[in-house]
C-alpha cells in the first residue's frame, strides 16, 4: 500500500478513490483543474476550500 499518492480529477470517482485510498492510511492529493469538487453533482459538496 503507498503511502502517498495523487489522484488525479475532481469527480465522484476521483473522490471516492480518494476516500478509498485514505480510508486505507495512504497520504491523498487530489489534482484538480477547478476551484471545487463534484461541481456536475452537489454544489455544496464541492464548495471552495479557503487557502486552496
Amino acid at each position: 500500500m503507498p503511502a502517498r499518492l495523487a489522484v488525479i480529477g475532481g469527480g465522484i470517482v476521483a473522490c471516492e478513490s480518494a476516500t478509498a485510498w485514505s480510508s486505507l492510511g495512504s497520504s491523498v492529493t487530489l489534482l484538480v483543474r477547478d476551484r471545487a469538487l463534484l461541481t456536475d453533482w452537489e454544489p455544496c459538496a464541492g464548495e471552495e476550500w479557503p487557502g486552496a
